[in-house]
Formats: C-alpha cells, structure tokens, sequence
C-alpha cells in the first residue's frame, strides 16, 4: 500500500485511522493468540520434564515380590 490511491479515505479526503486501527487491533489478537498456544505448549513440556525427572530420581522401593521370610 504505497500509493495514495490503495490508502482508506473518508468522505472529506482524510485517512480512516479507525479503519487501519481495527487491522492492528486484529492482528495483535492473532498474533496474541498464536503466543499463547505456544506458551501453553512450552509449559506443558516443563512440567512433563519435572515429573519425568521426579519420577526417574525418586528413591527406590523395596519389591514386594522377593523371597519370603520363613
């Protein structure tokens, strides 16, 4: 959008700021958005690693299935 011609005008000649902000306002809300399903995504993954590495370095627990005492 280089040329007059392509910019949004009102009736008396003037740019349609509200025109051009509703774009931004758009765009920002995608672009929020996309940043949430990846923030929701990393967050997801860290907390997998914590229980994984919680899991794998909890102490071990006598087996129940050895030999029996007489």
């Amino acid at each position: 959008m280089t040329s007059q011609s392509e910019i949004k005008r009102l009736a008396d000649g003037s740019i349609d700021y509200r025109h051009y902000e509703n774009l931004g306002r758009c765009a920002r809300g995608r672009a929020a958005a996309g940043m949430a399903v990846s923030v929701r995504a990393a967050f997801r993954k860290f907390i997998l690693l914590v229980v994984r590495r919680t899991y794998n370095t909890a102490p071990s627990r006598p087996s129940i299935s050895g030999p029996l005492a007489s």
